[in-house]
């Protein structure tokens, strides 16, 4: 059974409203997270007029184009640099890229920044050992 808006509010407004971070943080977590009257019913939500409402739907919606529009395509961009990255580190396993050059002119020590990567680095080597070895 899902909620009845009434005409007080804009179905629009109310999606806006449910997508707030003070909603997302009481929802139950679990494999899918779940909002209900039991965490709606205590929150009072602001019920401006009608028309102030479909205002501030189109004023949120114009304001966050560049966004929207940005998320998909960093997205995209950093699944490619994954791709990229397990590629690389493939033909460096396999021998098909030699990196003797670029060794001999690498500091002693990693920067602290790159140390949590490490993790992620030797799964892929293991990975790229799997697929060298098909």
């Amino acid at each position: 059974m899902g909620w009845e808006i009434n005409n007080r509010f804009d179905p629009h407004y109310v999606a806006l409203l449910l997508k707030t971070r003070t909603l997302a943080d009481l929802a139950d977590v679990s494999s899918v997270p779940q909002i209900n009257n039991h965490h709606i019913d205590p929150i009072p939500f602001p019920a401006p007029p009608a028309s102030e409402q479909r205002a501030i739907v189109v004023g949120l919606r114009s304001e966050l184009i560049g966004v929207n529009t940005a998320i998909p395509r960093l997205n995209c961009e950093i699944e490619l640099l994954r791709e990229y990255r397990t590629r690389l580190v493939a033909d460096v396993v396999t021998g098909k890229l030699d990196v003797r050059e670029a060794a001999l002119h690498l500091p002693d020590e990693a920067p602290p920044d790159t140390v949590e990567d490490d993790a992620d680095l030797s799964d892929e080597v293991d990975a790229a050992d799997e697929e060298a070895a098909l």
